[in-house]
């Protein structure tokens, strides 16, 4: 369903911004050393009064710094599992813990202002690519933005777009490819310099050449953030310090 990438980057910045008014962001940062989920399931309503279980039982550890690479078929709940680490999604059943803490909703709220998630299908607004990065961080300068590129491998915008920053993405971002959407979406997270980021397949609309510049990029990250890779791709799941593969809403390993 491609509509439900952009359903939760939308319910994700609304969220950031509801979060805003309320939180000083750089103030009130989590320092955390471990993310902890504990016999998580979530269930989601059908038609008909029928219930699904997309996650069942679930526990699961995270330590600040570490890569953990999520892969497993098409509806094993990969997405739902970020989501829920996310704190965008209220698990069902089970407990989430921030060192040691059991979450409520002042620290989820404390949790999203320090998460960035990047979805398959990045939104992107009708201006400029500066003003497209600077959602989050209104005050960076071109010198960060610069940088953010760089380490998202989306050089092009300095090298290949005659006015650089100042390229207008056009409508939803249609007048670049999924591909330079993508990597200005990851981009714009690591502006934020979050302390846990999911990134959810972030080589689906590469090709080859690309998707090796990508993931040099990535492996030149320091690992002072936590990054949750979801991803079919061999090659990606190399980049994780753990992976753990879901099947029907269970981790098979």
């Amino acid at each position: 369903n491609a509509s439900a990438p952009i359903k939760n980057l939308e319910d994700l910045i609304a969220r950031l911004e509801s979060d805003q008014q309320h939180v000083d962001i750089e103030q009130n940062r989590l320092n955390w050393k471990h993310l902890k989920l504990i016999g998580i399931s979530f269930e989601d309503n059908l038609r008909d009064n029928e219930v699904e279980k997309i996650l069942d039982s679930i526990t699961l550890d995270l330590l600040h710094g570490e890569w953990l690479a999520i892969t497993g078929p098409t509806g094993a709940g990969k997405t739902t599992l970020a989501n829920v680490m996310l704190m965008l999604l209220r698990p069902s059943a089970g407990e989430i813990l921030v060192d040691g803490q059991l979450t409520n909703e002042t620290l989820a709220s404390q949790w999203r202002n320090q998460a960035a998630y990047v979805p398959q299908d990045v939104v992107l607004f009708d201006a400029s690519i500066r003003d497209n990065l600077k959602i989050y961080v209104p005050d960076a300068a071109d010198e960060e933005l610069e940088n953010a590129l760089r380490q998202s491998a989306a050089g092009f915008v300095m090298e290949r777009l005659p006015e650089g920053l100042d390229t207008r993405a056009g409508p939803g971002g249609r007048w670049l490819s999924g591909g330079e959407r993508q990597r200005l979406g990851i981009a714009r997270a690591l502006l934020r310099k979050p302390g846990f980021l999911v990134l959810d397949e972030p080589t689906a609309a590469l090709d080859k050449g690309t998707q090796a510049k990508l993931m040099e990029a990535l492996n030149n990250l320091e690992h002072t953030m936590s990054v949750v890779l979801i991803t079919h791709r061999p090659e990606l799941l190399e980049l994780a310090d753990r992976v753990i593969e879901l099947e029907v809403g269970t981790i098979r390993r």
